[in-house]
């Protein structure tokens, strides 16, 4: 789906997939703007669903594009994901906030007990994993 809004195009082609909710009446996909860092929904949903559309005295299934803040794709992604879903949708999220730094996607073997008490921090504080590591890298001056 390509739609204007503002001056801003939003195409669900052109954009990064990042992930997908669904019920009985609609799905919501989220994306991001590639070399915009804006997040927007994708919507599509049957007559019944918040995305229906009047045609006459009917409604009719519709789709619709809804930009999102940073702050909003988040708790969408939150509102809609759990465990490991949530915890790569915020790893996303997290490396496009960043825009001086480089990024680079690493593979760590590490201890077992190591990654639970990682996972359970990232449960506790909300934080992703990749953010509580690199927090303890740079208090650890790298």
């Amino acid at each position: 789906m390509v739609k204007v809004i503002g001056e801003k195009v939003y195409n669900t082609n052109m954009a990064k997939y990042i992930g997908k909710m669904s019920n009985e009446s609609y799905s919501e996909s989220l994306y991001l703007k590639k070399n915009a860092n804006e997040y927007f929904l994708h919507g599509q949903g049957d007559a019944m669903s918040k995305y229906a559309f009047c045609v006459g005295d009917f409604l009719e299934q519709g789709e619709n594009i809804i930009p999102l803040s940073i702050k909003d794709a988040r708790e969408w992604a939150k509102s809609n994901f759990t465990g490991e879903e949530y915890e790569r949708i915020s790893e996303i999220i997290l490396l496009s906030e960043i825009e001086d730094d480089v990024i680079v996607s690493v593979d760590w073997v590490l201890e077992k007990n190591l990654v639970n008490t990682l996972n359970q921090t990232a449960i506790d504080t909300g934080l992703s994993v990749s953010q509580i590591v690199t927090d303890l890298l740079r208090r650890a001056g790298y």
